[in-house]
């Protein structure tokens, strides 16, 4: 057993960029007065957790170090045989220009890039999952002019401990043709092409990204004049939508403030009609109504939620607790001069950590305990050895924010809330396995150039199953000679 006790500064990740090719034409940039600011995404990584590495193969641990690069950006997603590209939305939706000039900053429309979003979701793809899902409400459910209708109206039985829904079609049916709107959240769970867009993005974005599904059988407004507390990406699919957005009243609103954000502008809206292959960002905390102009109408809308100030100061403020005077009694029987004393120690020790590398000590810690995907393989599940591995057998990386870092003494790997120290070789074994969609095992032994034997690879590939960070699947079997 080998294990490792890690408490240190990590160098910066590699960053993926992603060049985009005319976007500035493309986009259409709406009412800048009006937009929003946040800082651009920090790519560094961090890292103070206890790693325990055991049965890792000796060839891992005494090697040359090699150079660290990640390639350009691949953001496929291989399942079941079926290799869905999802590389023009990386190639818009990672761009320097979005990033930096458009999320979370202002509403922007951008029309006509079906080619990039393809047959991402669709019809048959609701379809199904409403028919083999058991959803539970309010995950699942109708909504009507702001009103939320009761799931008794559209299912025969609702689970009174769960909640789940057994859904009675007929009556679902006559809700939407009523005027109801559908709702289903976090679309990612079930599907595996929008799973690989939350992916492609939170690797990309260093932050929590969900899905959800929204759809119109007739013209209808399904919600109230609202806001939203997360950066809003909405991806049309068919039919049209005419959305109003009347910008912010209060700059910067949270669901937990100590002011209500519950009025909103006094100031004519923007009309933006967005039909089937369009793209419209929308930022945190801008007032807008949604209508079904054109139907069937059928979006998806990406969630991307950021951290804030109060975040940031909040985490600060817990690692204080090191601070043996923050722990201490408030003196509030003491004299005025001691007081004073104690509050100019607590500014000076808050103050220490109100910095540059405080903040980016708290973008890495938010990378290192983002939850890995959760994707369960039984068959993965019963790999022991390598005689059950075959170099066809795909890898699959399951913690799209893991950073890896060259230190002094290898490579650390940061996922799923622990840190993780291996010998220099390995780098380059994450580094491919991070940038690629599901590469076999002879894909990573060819990418490696034959410095790394073969069965180097599959020892490290089930280290890394163990640990829940990646799945194996055998697409053949039975004892393959590894060699």
């Amino acid at each position: 057993m080998v294990r490792l006790f890690v408490r240190a500064w990590v160098a910066e990740g590699a960053v993926l960029e992603c060049g985009v090719q005319d976007v500035d034409a493309a986009v259409h940039e709406v009412d800048e007065g009006c937009g929003m600011t946040f800082s651009r995404r920090a790519s560094a990584v961090f890292a103070a957790a206890t790693a325990t590495c055991d049965r890792m193969p000796p060839h891992l641990r005494n090697m040359a170090l090699l150079p660290c690069s990640i390639p350009g950006a691949i953001f496929r997603h291989v399942t079941q045989g079926e290799e869905v590209d999802v590389t023009g939305l990386a190639d818009l939706l990672l761009s320097d220009h979005f990033r930096s000039e458009i999320l979370g900053k202002r509403v922007t429309h951008i029309p006509g890039f079906k080619e990039r979003t393809g047959d991402l979701f669709g019809w048959r793809d609701l379809d199904d999952a409403l028919s083999t899902h058991r959803f539970t409400h309010p995950r699942l459910r109708l909504s009507k002019d702001g009103r939320i209708i009761p799931p008794e109206n559209y299912a025969t039985k609702v689970d009174p401990e769960t909640g789940s829904l057994h859904l009675s079609p007929a009556d679902l049916y006559r809700e939407l043709r009523g005027g109801s709107m559908l709702v289903l959240d976090e679309v990612e769970d079930f599907h595996s092409r929008v799973r690989a867009v939350v992916r492609m993005l939170q690797r990309g974005l260093g932050e929590r990204v969900v899905v959800n599904a929204y759809a119109s059988l007739v013209e209808t407004e399904g919600f109230d004049l609202h806001w939203d507390d997360h950066d809003v990406i909405v991806l049309h699919i068919t039919g049209a939508k005419l959305w109003k957005i009347y910008g912010v009243a209060r700059q910067w609103p949270m669901r937990r403030d100590r002011i209500p954000n519950s009025i909103p502008p006094d100031r004519e809206p923007q009309f933006i009609e967005v039909s089937a292959g369009d793209i419209l960002h929308v930022p945190r905390g801008h007032w807008h109504h949604v209508r079904a102009v054109e139907t069937p109408s059928l979006h998806l809308t990406i969630g991307v939620t950021r951290p804030t100030g109060h975040d940031f100061l909040a985490w600060s403020v817990d690692q204080l607790l090191d601070e043996e005077r923050v722990r201490q009694d408030l003196p509030r029987y003491q004299q005025e001069k001691e007081k004073e004393e104690y509050l100019e120690l607590l500014k000076e020790k808050l103050l220490e950590r109100i910095d540059l590398a405080g903040l980016q000590e708290y973008l890495r810690h938010r990378d290192a305990v983002a939850d890995p995907e959760r994707h369960v393989n039984l068959e993965a599940g019963v790999l022991t050895s390598l005689e059950q591995l075959s170099p066809s057998c795909r890898l699959r990386w399951l913690a799209p924010r893991a950073r890896v870092s060259r230190v002094a003494d290898g490579v650390q790997l940061l996922a799923a809330g622990s840190v993780w120290t291996f010998a220099d070789p390995a780098g380059e074994i994450l580094d491919y396995l991070l940038s690629s969609p599901a590469p076999s095992l002879r894909d990573v032994y060819s990418a490696l150039g034959s410095q790394t034997a073969l069965d180097v690879v599959a020892s490290f590939a089930l280290e890394l199953c163990r640990a829940g960070l990646l799945t194996i699947d055998p697409s053949v079997t039975a004892h393959a000679e590894l060699d």
